[in-house]
């Protein structure tokens, strides 16, 4: 039975699973960066860096594309997507949380959490139909 599940799912755990670590990486560069400039310039640096290390092994281990053109335009087009929303989820949290949340911390870590989680689903199903309409 776990059998099954993991077979049926692998792909979304794999990516998954290349998320986890391209959200640390991303995670850490948006925080350290946060000190220095806007929350969207260091948001969006974060993302861009995750970005590409995402990119390389998800068009290897999970969407099992070729790295070209048309597939690396895909990939551009939903990231730019992504990161439009990111940034747009992590700015407006940001400030509603800003209402009722004063530890800052804690604003920027459910902040964070939004823009990845909401993006992270949206940008899967998204290459997903569009690798197989166009691979």
């Amino acid at each position: 039975m776990l059998k099954k599940i993991i077979s049926k799912y692998n792909n979304i755990l794999i990516y998954g699973s290349i998320s986890i670590g391209v959200t640390i990486i991303d995670v850490i560069v948006t925080y350290i960066l946060k000190h220095f400039t806007l929350l969207v310039i260091a948001n969006s640096a974060g993302v861009i860096t995750g970005g590409i290390i995402q990119y390389i092994l998800n068009s290897k281990f999970v969407f099992h594309v070729n790295k070209n053109t048309k597939n690396f335009g895909i990939y551009v087009l939903t990231f730019i997507f992504g990161l439009i929303l990111a940034n747009l989820i992590i700015y407006y949290s940001d400030m509603l949380f800003h209402y009722y949340i004063f530890n800052e911390r804690l604003i920027f870590l459910l902040s964070k959490g939004l823009s990845i989680i909401i993006p992270f689903f949206a940008l899967y199903f998204i290459r997903k139909g569009l690798y197989k309409k166009f691979n």
